[in-house]
């Protein structure tokens, strides 16, 4: 076969200029403002290779002399290359380069122009990397913020690819004790919930990639934020705690023959465990929205005057029947009740309630304890 006589039509050429190839479009997601040039130029050359044009801006296609026959079809290339540099740019930069005609030219000069500087920004991002901490991050957007300086760190000192035999070994011990000392700093700074995996991770030999360190360290976020996530389950539902003072569902801890959930609260009111006379409804007076045991309860018997201080913990605790909390809305107390309930089997019993006279315990802490005692006096007399 002979030579292509216009290479424009090699599709594997350079020269090639697609239909796709629009003079307008944007190729990069950023726009070159100065300080972030080593991002916009690392996105740029990606685009150019993937478009087979990244030999216009790193000298390897160089101008052809006018007089030649491929200058009309590198003058088209080069001139698509540089629409593309123009729309990347700020306008002001813009401004400052659009009489330039060399795409190659128009680089060289970007890159004299903002890539100096390098100590200061490198010194700065090396500053955040020593200060940077996972604090209320999880480990994956840690990861990611990190690397992202590390990443352009190596923008400033990238490790190139030496074509010498002599140097290859010593360029992948200076790579390994890079990843190695990325690996250290990543783990160094984790919450304390990472220092079991973190010690393991450690003592590996060899150690492990930088990604697949994440990967151990995400495996035991998932473990430890799981299992809290069950524990919340658990005690929302009247479950398991893990405290000092409650433990699990199951046998061998229930309140009473009910099994639910171990606890060193005890009322000294009702005798009830669970908690405590300052959150006891007996002493209190019973909430509106309270669940009784017997569902026909009447709950306009229910007291009007309720503290919500610290009540609505409390509530699965108070197991009460439509007796006892009537009993407690017209001031008596369960002794009180039962006394009472003797006194008037009695009297049916004896015909003769006058003479069926009882001491009633009362307790002089409880003002409602006063109208039950009046009230029984009343009766007995």
């Amino acid at each position: 076969m002979g030579e292509v006589d216009d290479p424009s039509q090699d599709l594997s050429s350079p020269y090639h200029v697609s239909s796709s190839d629009n003079p307008s479009f944007l190729i990069v997601p950023i726009i070159l403002e100065g300080p972030n040039y080593h991002h916009w130029s690392r996105s740029f050359q990606i685009s150019l290779i993937s478009k087979n044009k990244i030999g216009f801006i790193d000298g390897t296609i160089k101008a052809p002399n006018r007089t030649k026959s491929l200058f009309p079809t590198w003058q088209r290339a080069n001139m698509l290359v540089v629409s593309w540099i123009l729309k990347a740019v700020s306008q002001s930069i813009a401004q400052s380069i659009i009489c330039m005609d060399n795409a190659f030219d128009i680089w060289n000069d970007l890159k004299e122009r903002f890539s100096q500087g390098d100590m200061i920004r490198i010194s700065d991002i090396q500053e955040m990397i020593s200060s940077f901490k996972q604090g209320e991050l999880t480990v994956t957007n840690y990861f990611t913020q990190l690397k992202i300086l590390w990443n352009e760190l190596d923008l400033f000192r990238p490790l190139s690819a030496s074509s010498c035999a002599s140097k290859c070994n010593t360029l992948v011990n200076v790579s390994k004790y890079k990843t190695q000392d990325q690996i250290i700093k990543f783990l160094r700074v984790l919450n304390d919930n990472y220092s079991t995996v973190r010690t393991q991770i450690l003592l590996m030999d060899p150690l492990q990639s930088l990604n697949k360190v994440c990967s151990l360290v995400t495996q035991q976020e998932r473990q430890i934020f799981g299992d809290q996530s069950k524990a919340m389950i658990a005690t929302s539902k009247g479950g398991y705690k893990n405290n000092a003072t409650t433990y699990g569902r199951g046998a061998g801890y229930g309140r009473g023959s009910n099994g639910r959930g171990y606890t060193s609260k005890i009322c000294s009111h009702c005798g009830r465990t669970g908690h405590t006379i300052d959150t006891c409804y007996k002493n209190h007076g019973f909430p509106p929205h309270f669940k009784f045991k017997n569902q026909n309860h009447d709950r306009s018997h229910t007291n009007a005057v309720f503290h919500n201080t610290n009540f609505n913990n409390n509530e699965q605790n108070h197991e009460c029947s439509k007796s006892e909390v009537e009993s407690q809305q017209i001031g008596f107390t369960p002794e009180q009740y039962q006394t009472l309930l003797a006194l008037l089997q009695q009297t049916k019993s004896s015909g003769n309630a006058s003479n069926q006279v009882s001491i009633i315990p009362s307790n002089p802490s409880n003002p409602s304890n006063q109208t039950g005692n009046n009230f029984i006096s009343s009766f007995s007399s």
